[in-house]
């Protein structure tokens, strides 16, 4: 499975490439910003997307909006982790449509397990 995962925090994006990356068959890219990301999406066709909301350049809320909008992107399944996790903000990601809303500090048991659940 082809992963992307948008973080601005490098620790993060490493831990999580670390995690999944050693999953077998998963494909992990990493790119620390929303317009990159876009572009990422774009080229690489990732199978999942891992996002933060508060993002760099572009942020979560209209990446998310954005993919939803293209109908070549709209079907990738998407799973926000964020430090953003008051009921505002989960309901305007639930309203986006995504797989699955992860708050941080990170639970790793849960982030694998939102992920098998994407892949079925």
């Amino acid at each position: 499975m082809k992963i992307l995962h948008i973080e601005a925090d490098t620790d993060t994006r490493t831990l999580v490439k670390e995690l999944l990356g050693n999953i077998k068959g998963h494909t992990v890219m990493t790119v620390a910003d929303g317009e990159t990301g876009l572009r990422r999406i774009r080229q690489w066709k990732p199978q999942l997307i891992l996002t933060e909301l508060h993002l760099p350049r572009i942020d979560g809320f209209e990446l998310i909006k954005t993919i939803k909008q293209n109908q070549h992107l709209t079907n990738i399944p998407i799973i926000v982790v964020s430090t953003l996790s008051r009921t505002l903000y989960r309901q305007q990601g639930q309203q986006l449509d995504v797989a699955a809303y992860l708050s941080k500090p990170l639970e790793l048991d849960r982030l694998c397990r939102q992920v098998k659940q994407c892949q079925a």
